[in-house]
């Protein structure tokens, strides 16, 4: 049987972007079981922060019905440099608990502090994250993300990001590429773009 996450997170007993997860629950749940009698689920409802002082992330596992849900204290890993890596063949469009795949291609980022993929000469996302590339004051975020995070939804609500097709040869004409998920703020880690940063697959 299928399982499916949802990472969400909590500060200061705030509930962050709790609309989106819920869309994308149900949007998921529906793909899967769309032949089965399924209960409705609030998720807000089931959510319980462990204190109202620090920053959870909450991992919600799901099918059909919810199996589990944990908190963790969030601590966020610095990420400095990003490894260009071919994943043509990863598909990744629900937000599946297993991610052997992915794992997979990560244990290639050899020094870099993780992966930014690339599939058909096309932008995705980190093993972690949606991204966003600068040009001309303008965030442009690729067309075809691995998967279309909660936070990249409601950037593109806000207007903040548009959506292109950003190609690996037309790398170097971005400034600062801007990486975000579901714990990870929008402009709290951007990083410029250069070789140092950017390692190319041609630079093993």
């Amino acid at each position: 049987m299928f399982q499916f996450i949802e990472t969400i997170k909590i500060d200061k007993g705030q509930i962050y972007r709790i609309a989106y997860h819920q869309a994308r629950f149900e949007a998921t749940r529906d793909a899967f079981f769309q032949n089965e009698i399924m209960p409705s689920i609030d998720l807000e409802s089931r959510i319980v922060p462990p204190d109202n002082e620090n920053c959870y992330r909450c991992r919600i596992t799901y099918g059909k019905f919810i199996d589990k849900i944990e908190y963790f204290p969030y601590e966020p890993k610095p990420i400095e440099t990003l490894k260009v890596i071919e994943a043509d063949e990863l598909f990744y469009y629900y937000k599946f608990a297993d991610r052997a795949k992915i794992d997979a291609l990560t244990e290639q980022k050899g020094t870099a502090d993780d992966i930014l993929m690339v599939r058909n000469g096309l932008f995705t996302d980190t093993s972690i994250a949606n991204v966003a590339f600068l040009k001309d004051d303008v965030w442009h975020t690729p067309q075809f993300p691995l998967l279309a995070g909660t936070q990249r939804e409601e950037l593109l609500h806000l207007q903040k990001v548009v959506i292109k097709k950003v190609a690996l040869k037309d790398l170097f004409d971005y400034s600062h590429i801007a990486i975000f998920n579901a714990m990870i703020e929008f402009g709290d880690l951007v990083l410029p773009i250069n070789k140092e940063t950017i390692i190319l697959p041609e630079e093993n």
